[in-house]
C-alpha cells in the first residue's frame, strides 16, 4: 500500500470578545491574543479560490459592536 501526505486547505475565523476604546485597538488586541482562547470555526476546501472567486467564508477582519459600555 502507498503512503500518501495530504495537505487539504483551511480557512475560517476565530471570534475574539475584546474590551477596548475603538475599533482598530480591539483588532490589535484580538491579534495579540492567543488563538487558544477564541472561538474556532473552520472548513475544508477542495480549493480556497479561483480567479476572482473566493471560496472561503471571510476574506478580511470584521468587528461587531457588542455592549457600546454605557448604561441605559
Amino acid at each position: 500500500m502507498a503512503l500518501y501526505e495530504v495537505k487539504i486547505p483551511i480557512a475560517g475565523s476565530i471570534t475574539f470578545e475584546i474590551e477596548a476604546d475603538s475599533e482598530s485597538n480591539a483588532i490589535t488586541e484580538a491579534f495579540n491574543t492567543d488563538a487558544d482562547k477564541g472561538d474556532v470555526e473552520w472548513d475544508t476546501f477542495e480549493k480556497i479560490s479561483s480567479g476572482n472567486i473566493l471560496y472561503a467564508p471571510l476574506n478580511k477582519v470584521k468587528v461587531f459592536l457588542l455592549d457600546d459600555g454605557t448604561e441605559e
